[in-house]
């Protein structure tokens, strides 16, 4: 119970606080805001869980229809049109807030993406969470971009796209290239990139910082980010965590907006231990050659959208390729699984760097795909140790991710 809750005349007696939890309206991103959700759950909290009306209708009943939305629509939308809605949801929270049962919004857990959450949070007086889906090296490579500009260097044009320095405080040798694609324009003005500023701007107004990751994975780049953020708690592996809840009635609940192809679990079942290698990319099988289907029929299987960790720690797994998405970063460290990382978007070229380079965990494939290249990376990957080391200690009873969920509650007076 706030201050100004009390003076609003709350009730303090609730049982209960109540969390609102708004992810950004991406499945990278659901997905892990409903596993900050259910752990708060488990921590005596209520939860709001809020979905754009696109997503909300897309996925219940859950569809395999393929609706999809671009990434900088997106940004402009939630910027411009959430704030007014989401004041008005919280407003109605708490005018319903009559019973132990039903109390008033206590604190808000939001998407590092949706920083009007912020604004919101300072209007009601009520701590305000931003969760970050990516990587800690991300976030304070994204919060640098103000000094790349000072030195010129905020176009990626050929000659700077290659360059190599310390860019990001603890980690070396980072070439230009590697820190994200939404750098990778001629435009410092770039819709998305100012964007991205704007957000990690506002995000310095937010009680906490929460990111899924652990203090041993970037301890380097944690103590430079805290001087940036201050509150800052890693938490993750958020899924080792939702696992260890006890009589977890929650654990059928997903948030998945395409229906789960369970086919290839039983298919992974006739399979022997570490004879598969899966492609889990985000992508439309109907592109497919038909070559290639004919070729793989008797010896693959295509599914559309598959329950990652269930496949991932398989035994039939050898290793996958990916496109280092932070979500199956932390999976692939938790199930100690190697991969083959060709990277796209966002975050997945600082990821498959450091996947590669420091963790030991992956190694890359070149844009300029070759057979022989493609052979020789699958080769040292079934027969070398990377990805054997698991992201265990961090989530146990005493590590450092499971303390920091009760020293956020308790240092950001979240109940």
């Amino acid at each position: 119970m706030t201050k100004k809750q009390a003076e609003m005349g709350f009730n303090t007696k609730f049982v209960k606080p109540l969390a609102v939890s708004i992810p950004f309206p991406l499945q990278g991103h659901i997905n892990p805001m409903l596993q900050v959700a259910k752990i708060l759950h488990s921590k005596g909290f209520h939860i709001t869980f809020v979905n754009t009306e696109f997503n909300h209708k897309h996925g219940l009943p859950p569809t395999d229809v393929d609706d999809t939305q671009e990434v900088p629509s997106i940004c402009d939308s939630t910027n411009k049109n959430c704030l007014v809605p989401f004041l008005n949801l919280i407003a109605e929270l708490n005018q319903s807030a009559s019973s132990v049962l039903n109390p008033p919004v206590s604190c808000i857990s939001s998407d590092g993406g949706m920083t009007f959450s912020v604004k919101a949070a300072e209007e009601f007086g009520i701590p305000v969470v931003l969760f970050w889906a990516m990587s800690a090296c991300w976030l304070l490579g994204i919060s640098r971009y103000h000094s790349l500009i000072y030195k010129g260097l905020a176009s990626l044009k050929d000659e700077n796209d290659y360059l190599e320095e310390d860019w990001v405080p603890g980690m070396k040798s980072l070439r230009l290239r590697e820190l994200t694609s939404v750098l990778h324009v001629t435009d410092p003005n770039d819709p998305l990139i100012e964007f991205l500023m704007s957000e990690v701007g506002r995000a310095s107004k937010a009680s906490a910082i929460i990111l899924n990751t652990f203090d041993e994975l970037e301890c380097n780049v944690l103590n430079n980010l805290s001087s940036v953020f201050p509150s800052t708690y890693t938490m993750g592996p958020l899924h080792m965590l939702v696992d260890q809840i006890p009589q977890n009635n929650l654990a059928s609940v997903g948030a998945n907006l395409m229906i789960e192809d369970t086919r290839c679990l039983q298919w992974l079942q006739s399979k022997e231990p570490r004879s598969v290698l899966p492609d889990l990319f985000d992508g439309d099988s109907g592109i497919l050659l038909s070559e290639f289907v004919n070729e793989t029929k008797n010896r693959g299987l295509i599914a559309s959208w598959c329950p990652q960790e269930q496949v991932l720690s398989h035994p039939s797994i050898v290793g996958y390729l990916t496109n280092c998405g932070w979500n199956s970063t932390m999976e692939n460290l938790s199930c100690g699984v190697p991969k083959v990382c060709w990277p796209f978007f966002a975050d997945n070229q600082v990821a498959c760097k450091r996947a590669c380079s420091e963790w030991g965990i992956g190694f890359e494939i070149d844009t300029n795909v070759k057979r022989g290249d493609v052979r020789n990376l699958v080769n040292e990957l079934v027969e070398g140790e990377k990805g054997k080391e698991k992201a265990g200690d961090a989530t146990g009873p005493n590590g450092s991710s499971y303390m920091n969920w009760d020293e956020l509650i308790n240092e950001e007076q979240l109940k």
